[in-house]
């Protein structure tokens, strides 16, 4: 993968995208096709090989209904260049353009959009390009909460504002989109859940029809995301179940269907196709409840966690923290930090765990971060916070830079009076294709902590409500909705949000 998202496509799945869908014959018949963010255009070449190999020879007029745009000068030119040799042709300044085609309308009306637009997420952009194409998103419906940029909605992907624009914006009535897509954008949780339920504006539809998922190929070498190719059809009414057509061994596809799991704004799950709807599973919780992650640092896992704790005496304890630093903390402030050893299945599950990491929190018992006067009642935790006060002055993110501003420059994100909750339910949120549930009791003060995206949590402020939720998590029928759903070994595979739509409050 290159900066910014970038993902060239192989020779042979664009030949394979252009066969499936006919975009070659369409465009020979007088179709209009666009490839926005064309890269050095193996998508658009396609095309044109694709007509040689049906016996048809281009005219300069068919040339100007393929339309690139891309704003990388070098690939554009690179593809000129190859065209030129394949075609022995020249392609125009209109029809093959230098520009961002999410600031610039290109004024065309495209009977096949076809395009592998750049994989990355907001929040993975630089400051530049996000403060472009922030409007952008805001505009195209796929972030409808003007703080969702900020918030988990800065997840979700730039491919998406490409589907949404071009289908929008550059689609012919009842045209057609053909895009390679991040996997994410149709089985994660909230951050993707607009674009799911995308309703354009000025009240345009179009319809997701056919999903090619690409699980068990390598199309894309070095992409570090699952991916798909989607198929979109431009005004047109959202129908469920659509086809969903599974990668096997030696290019056979298995056919499958797949609607939302629950409401449209959900992941898709597929199921063989003739076979009866999935029903997801349910936790009962008390009003309220909420799965949440771990304490994360953001970036300070050198200040914060601790290898090595020493024997306690008067309330102090010594500590090497993560990169070999030697010094002392209130033991008070120092607490158990759930790892891989903690949810081991050979660990009987009434046993309890014996931490081998732990992390320092200079938070009181309501989850609020302890203030400077606070702070220097513990000498040697504000001994330590100075000591590493450079590392943590120059961490990043938008809400904890207000904390910084204010000098409570020590803040962590991810902790609140649920931090502190006498019952944890916590279990593995990131990685595993196992779900194997802990259940935690914060005996005598100590209270275990999940590391950031890594674990995730029910806090319960009773023993009932904890063990009647525990027994739900040990369903197997849990572990075999979330593979369903397509997260086994990825970061989305057990995260808050996805568990979240499993609870169901006991009281109902």
């Amino acid at each position: 993968m290159k900066r910014n998202g970038v993902v060239y496509t192989p020779e042979y799945w664009a030949d394979w995208a252009v066969e499936t869908y006919g975009i070659a014959e369409k465009w020979i018949k007088g179709g209009v096709v666009l490839d926005p963010g064309c890269g050095e255009g193996s998508l658009t070449t396609a095309v044109i090989r694709r007509a040689f190999h049906i016996g048809y020879s281009p005219t300069p007029d068919d040339l100007a209904r393929l339309n690139c745009i891309d704003r990388d000068v070098k690939a554009i030119r690179a593809f000129r260049e190859e065209l030129q040799g394949i075609t022995g042709m020249h392609f125009s300044e209109v029809s093959l353009h230098i520009g961002d085609y999410l600031l610039e309308n290109p004024g065309i009306r495209a009977d096949v959009v076809f395009s592998n637009p750049p994989w990355i997420s907001f929040g993975d952009m630089d400051n530049e390009d996000k403060g472009k194409y922030k409007p952008v998103f805001r505009s195209s419906g796929l972030t409808p909460n003007p703080k969702s940029l900020i918030l988990g909605g800065s997840r979700i992907d730039l491919a998406a504002l490409f589907v949404a624009v071009a289908l929008n914006r550059d689609t012919a009535e009842n045209g057609e989109g053909v895009f390679f897509l991040p996997s994410s954008l149709f089985r994660s949780e909230a951050a993707h859940s607009a674009f799911r339920q995308l309703k354009l504006p000025g009240g345009r539809s179009f319809a997701l029809k056919e999903i090619w998922d690409m699980e068990g190929e390598v199309p894309f070498p070095g992409a570090g995301t699952a991916y798909c190719l989607a198929y979109y059809k431009a005004d047109e009414i959202q129908q469920w179940p659509v086809s969903w057509y599974l990668s096997e061994s030696a290019n056979t596809w298995k056919k499958m269907a797949a609607e939302p799991a629950e409401g449209p704004e959900s992941p898709l799950m597929p199921r063989p196709a003739g076979s009866p709807r999935i029903r997801p599973p349910r936790i009962q919780v008390p009003q309220g409840t909420v799965p949440r992650q771990g304490v994360n640092s953001q970036g300070a896992t050198a200040v914060f966690q601790i290898r090595e704790i020493g024997e306690v005496r008067d309330g102090r304890m010594p500590v090497v923290s993560k990169n070999g630093v030697q010094g002392f903390l209130p033991a008070e402030l120092v607490f158990p930090l759930m790892s891989v050893s903690t949810f081991s299945e050979n660990r009987e599950i009434g046993d309890d765990p014996i931490p081998d990491k732990w992390i320092f929190m200079p938070y009181r018992q309501n989850g609020k971060v302890l203030n400077r006067e606070e702070l220097e009642t513990f000498p040697d935790a504000l001994e330590w916070i100075e000591r590493h006060r450079d590392e943590l002055e120059s961490r990043r993110g938008m809400m904890l830079k207000q904390a910084i501003k204010k000098g409570i420059y020590w803040s962590m994100i991810g902790v609140g009076p649920y931090s502190f909750a006498p019952w944890k339910l916590a279990w593995e949120s990131y990685g595993r294709n196992r779900f194997v549930p802990r259940l935690f009791c914060a005996e005598n003060g100590v209270h275990w902590q999940g590391n950031q995206a890594l674990h995730a949590f029910l806090p319960f402020d009773n023993k009932k409500s904890a063990h009647r939720a525990f027994q739900d998590l040990l369903s197997p029928d849990l572990e075999e909705y979330l593979k369903k759903l397509g997260g086994a070994g990825t970061k989305t595979w057990a995260q808050p949000g996805r568990i979240r739509r499993l609870l169901a409050s006991e009281f109902q």
